[in-house]
Parts: structure tokens; C-alpha cells; sequence
């Protein structure tokens, strides 16, 4: 997540300011805010599902919510879901 928010944003935050918590919010938001343009363009509606999918499977994950594949990332991406709804 930290080398493609630095990609999207042309920054060079290292690995260690992460501990920093106001820093690894603004990261996240920064990039779902990024990744909100692109599913917006693609006809959905942002919701907590995306931003799990993000989360654990890297910015175009979110390609998966509406079409979803026959593959482990699928699967893996399914389970870390059931975890993360659990919590909504």
C-alpha cells in the first residue's frame, strides 16, 4: 500500500513512519480516495467492501467486488471480507 501511495502521489514516505498513526490514516484515505475516482468511472457505488478489497488485495482488487474470479485471491479476498464485515 506504502509504494503505491508514494507512486500515486509522488512522495517517498518510508516503511518506518508508518508507526506514526495520523501518517498511516492520511496514507489510507489518500488512497481510497484515489481508488473512489476509479470505481465511481466504472458505474458502482463506493462501499465498505471495496475499501476491504483494497486493503487486502492492492488498488485493483476493487475490479473484484462486482466481478468476481474463480481463483485463491478471490477466495482470499472473500474470507478477509467475512472477517472484516463481522466488524461493521
Amino acid at each position: 500500500m506504502l509504494a503505491d501511495y508514494n507512486r500515486i502521489y509522488g512522495t517517498n514516505i518510508k516503511h518506518e513512519q508508518m508507526s506514526n498513526r495520523l501518517t498511516s490514516h492520511n496514507i489510507a484515505i489518500g488512497i481510497f480516495r484515489h481508488y473512489e475516482k476509479y470505481i465511481k468511472r466504472n458505474g458502482e457505488k463506493l462501499n465498505a467492501k471495496h475499501l476491504a478489497f483494497i486493503w487486502n488485495g492492492g488498488g485493483s482488487a476493487w475490479k473484484r467486488v462486482a466481478n468476481p474470479k474463480s481463483d485463491q485471491k478471490q477466495k482470499n479476498l472473500e474470507i478477509y471480507w467475512t472477517k472484516v464485515s463481522k466488524h461493521l
